[in-house]
Parts: structure tokens; sequence; C-alpha cells
């Protein structure tokens, strides 16, 4: 059970931010829906270019090793003839 206080302000308790991911300054979104508020954890980052991050992590995990970019702009290039290809098959 968690206590609002003054202001709003509410603690979340340990296992529910180590199960979510919520640490200090994760930014949170948060919405009632029905009569419930949901939190969700908000991203700052471009979704298209944090789903290419993800993808290329996954290929160093596995061991497919991605070319080096001199920018950002080139991997962003890069990904999207990668999701091209992925798209067509």
């Amino acid at each position: 059970m968690i206590k609002v206080q003054e202001r709003g302000v509410i603690t979340l308790p340990k296992r529910i931010r180590e199960r979510t991911g919520f640490s200090a300054g994760t930014m949170i979104s948060v919405e009632e829906r029905g009569g419930e508020v949901v939190m969700r954890p908000v991203s700052t980052l471009d979704p298209e270019l944090l789903a290419d991050v993800k993808s290329a992590l996954d290929d160093l995990w596995n061991g497919r090793a991605s070319p080096i970019f001199d920018s950002v702009a080139g991997f962003k290039k890069y990904m999207s003839v990668r999701r091209k290809k992925r798209v067509a098959r």
C-alpha cells in the first residue's frame, strides 16, 4: 500500500522499481484508464532509432557484427536498408 503525500508525491516500493526498471530520473507516463492509474516508462529516444539500436545490440550479442559507422546518419541508413530486406523476406 502506498500513501499519497502532499502535492501528490508517492514512493514506489523497491520491488516494483526493480521489476519495472524505474530508477531515479526515469521519465514516466501516467494515465487514467477506466478509474485505474497506469504508469509506463517513456523513452526520450526516437522510437525508430531505439528499435535500430536494439536490433544492432541483438546482432552484436548473437555474434553478427555490424560495420563501423562515421555518423548516426550512416547508421540509420544502414538500418533502413536492413529493415527493408527483412520486410521483403
